[in-house]
């Protein structure tokens, strides 16, 4: 799916819906396939294939369903800071994410 034109796939469905007076709306995916909906754990690891088993509660689902839940509330979210992108937490240690904050578990490093 990697060579699909999203644009132009997104312009089609919005002309079609506008047709049928049908409101669209884009939103932004990132983490909801990883994030667990019970706890709001956020960690690569949390999904396999067409399996999400939370590394932290242990909480099961199928992926696709879970991450669909996530998008329903995806706009209620704590906006995710952007050193969380980019130094990639879902990876490393991960991350919670949820409604008031987003709190990392990226051990504290002591010098000495």
């Amino acid at each position: 799916m990697s060579h699909w034109n999203y644009n132009y796939i997104f312009d089609r469905l919005n002309q079609y819906c506008l047709k049928q007076n049908v409101s669209v709306i884009s939103i932004n995916q990132m983490y909801t396939s990883q994030r667990c909906n019970c706890c709001g754990y956020v960690h690569s690891n949390n999904r396999k294939k067409d399996l999400f088993k939370c590394i932290k509660c242990n909480f099961t689902d199928n992926a696709d369903l879970n991450a669909s839940k996530n998008i329903l509330i995806v706009n209620e979210l704590y906006p995710i800071p952007e050193f969380i992108k980019q130094e990639k937490h879902n990876r490393s240690f991960g991350f919670y994410w949820l409604n008031d904050y987003v709190e990392s578990l990226k051990p504290s490093i002591t010098q000495k």
